[in-house]
Order: C-alpha cells, then structure tokens, then sequence
C-alpha cells in the first residue's frame, strides 16, 4: 500500500520485524491487549518462524501453513539449480533450524498432494518444532492452494484449539 522500497527476498526477514512492531503499536494506540499470534503460509513461513523464534515473549502463538523447511530443495524445485550453483542453506532463512528455537503454541498445517513444498516438509517443520504440545494437521486430498478448503472445518477448528492454548 502505503510502503516505499521494493520487495526482496533479502530484506523479508526484516520487514517482519518492523511489521510487528507497527502491529504493537497499532494495538497499544487502539488500546487491545494481549499478544498477537503469527501466521504464515508457504514462502512467509519465513517470516513468521523468524518472528516466533527470535521475538517469543512477543506473541502468542504461531500457525504455519503449507510452510519450507530448507530453501535448497525449495529453489530446485522452482527450477534453480541452487547445488549447481553452489547455494548452501546458509542463504537461506533456516526455518529448519529456528523452529528448534520456537517455544511458541504451535500449529503446522500441510496437505499431502502439495505440489510445490513437499509434505515432508511440513513434517520436518512439525517435528523440529521446541513446543512439546505442537500440532499438526495433515490434509488429504489438497495441494498447495487448495488446503483450507479441503480441510474444511478441521482446519477452524485446529486453529481454534491454538489460539486456546495461546490466551493462557
């Protein structure tokens, strides 16, 4: 909208920093309480897990929606030779790594037909999670864009059980 600059995978990860800041103040000036929760879906899993594993006394909750868990594989399958090329993960976001860090309620959500993030990533994500209570919803019969409605209700509704555990 009303933002300069230009969008860049380099400066994602510290546009979600100052999202959230804007987000805080938003929220003081308006006078709502509490911590927002954090949601992001496939490329700004990124940003989301960023926010969840560096900024946790800040939210409350983290929902990761057909979500990367290593960005060589991902820009393979975009059509990047990223090995040929000699990309390691290190250009990468970590979200792999970080989740190890994420502490936060959490919540993975991935369909088994996804087309562009395979499944096993979403599996990677959910089991290097460091919240011991983390959920994950696997949808059959969904691909990439589609998950939310094939999910149907199972998909309010496990957000609903995180957004419980994250107003204790």
């Amino acid at each position: 909208g009303g933002s300069r600059g230009s969008p860049a995978f380099t400066s994602f990860l510290d546009d979600a920093h100052r999202t959230l800041d804007e987000v805080q103040r938003l929220m003081e000036a308006a006078g709502a309480s509490g911590k927002p929760v954090v949601m992001g879906r496939s490329l700004g899993s990124a940003p989301a897990i960023e926010l969840a594993a560096n900024r946790p006394g800040e939210l409350g909750g983290l929902i990761v929606e057909s979500g990367f868990a290593l960005v060589v594989p991902l820009l393979e399958l975009l059509g990047l030779p990223a090995r040929e090329l000699g990309l390691t993960e290190d250009v990468g976001p970590g979200n792999l790594a970080k989740m190890e860090r994420v502490t936060l309620p959490t919540l993975v959500m991935h369909a088994r037909q996804d087309e562009i993030i395979p499944f096993a990533a979403g599996e990677q994500l959910h089991r290097a999670c460091g919240d011991p209570g983390n959920e994950f919803l696997a949808v059959d019969q969904a691909g990439h864009n589609d998950i939310q409605f094939r999910a149907g209700r199972r998909y309010f509704e496990a957000i609903e059980r995180l957004l419980a555990r994250a107003v204790r």
